[in-house]
């Protein structure tokens, strides 16, 4: 490891001015639809009530790395940390470390308690356990391997006190609520009533889905209720159009609820599927791959249509669905 004697690291809020704003997009384009996306609209501040961090560091004028963190403005306890990326000539300096340091620093400085990070790439999970990060599991997903992990250490009882707190309220998914909504799908992870209609499972796969339900939900194609208990978010329920045009009309409807929460299923459902009319939707359906998640769609009213042979495939494995609609 060779140190970099004229590294500056800047810590800077979103929105970034012009300039470095264009830098940051640049630098990150390799991350390609729908992260580029995404990032595109956190710079320039466009996402209400997100608190978007950026640790950048500059070898004279060269920008050598970048790391992003986010928490919500109302609540700056959890948060979120992505986007690591050294310039290839820089690599292999301890810029990614310092960084990180960095921001985990700030991070803790305005009251941040659990960061969260995800991570396809294995060479780098021995640098995030010396920061501090617990590795708490890595399984194939439907689009790569992932590895989920938290920081600090031992951060388990943290989280449960967090999910367990009652009262809750339903409410729109905001802009502020990725930790919050990472978070959730990350605790349960072995539990078969998650979205696999929107391949949702653990990991990556909640930020991605995150990133695109907002999309649709800007685009007007979609509406996300969340149950709210105050420190996080204990469920979701999304209901999105389809987008070809002739299919504008049909809509496909899922839910994900902790355990903890289960008896707010009916009052998330119900706040949810209101918005079906101003959402243009007619037809509902939703698709299940296990009996669980289906007896759990059949209490809600829907019923089943059909069943679909190998619909879904994660890594080399095929599972059946099935396919129920509303009545």
């Amino acid at each position: 490891m060779i140190p970099v004697p004229s590294l500056e690291i800047r810590h800077e809020m979103a929105p970034l001015d012009e300039g470095l704003a264009g830098d940051v997009v640049g630098f990150l384009e390799h991350k390609g639809t729908p992260w580029i996306d995404d990032i595109h609209q956190r710079v320039q501040g466009n996402l209400m009530g997100a608190e978007d961090h950026y640790l950048v560091a500059f070898d004279r004028d060269l920008l050598a790395g970048h790391v992003w963190y986010c928490v919500a403005q109302s609540d700056p306890r959890l948060g979120i940390v992505g986007h690591v990326f050294i310039h290839p000539e820089r690599r292999r300096q301890g810029i990614a470390r310092a960084l990180l340091a960095s921001a985990l620093s700030e991070f803790r400085a305005r009251g941040g308690v659990i960061m969260q990070l995800f991570t396809s790439t294995p060479p780098s999970i021995p640098l995030y356990e010396q920061l501090g990060f617990e590795n708490l599991f890595g399984q194939s997903s439907y689009h790569d391997q992932d590895w989920y992990m938290r920081y600090p250490v031992g951060s388990d009882k943290c989280v449960e006190k967090w999910l367990t707190t009652i009262p809750v309220t339903c409410r729109e998914l905001q802009p502020e609520d990725l930790p919050r909504y990472c978070l959730l799908y990350n605790v349960e992870r072995n539990l078969t009533l998650k979205d696999r209609a929107q391949q949702i499972g653990f990991g990556l796969e909640a930020e991605l889905a995150f990133i695109n339900a907002w999309q649709a939900i800007r685009q007007g194609r979609a509406a996300c209720s969340v149950l709210d208990n105050g420190p996080t978010i204990v469920g979701a329920a999304s209901l999105v159009a389809m987008e070809f045009p002739h299919q504008s009309h049909v809509g496909l409807f899922d839910f994900y609820v902790s355990s903890k929460a289960s008896s707010y299923i009916p009052e998330l459902v119900d706040h949810c599927l209101k918005t079906r009319h101003e959402l243009g939707i007619s037809k509902v359906f939703a698709m299940t791959v296990d009996p669980a998640k289906r007896s759990a769609m059949e209490r809600i009213g829907f019923t089943w249509r059909a069943h679909l042979p190998g619909h879904y495939r994660v890594g080399r494995e095929e599972h059946d669905g099935d396919l129920l609609e509303l009545m």
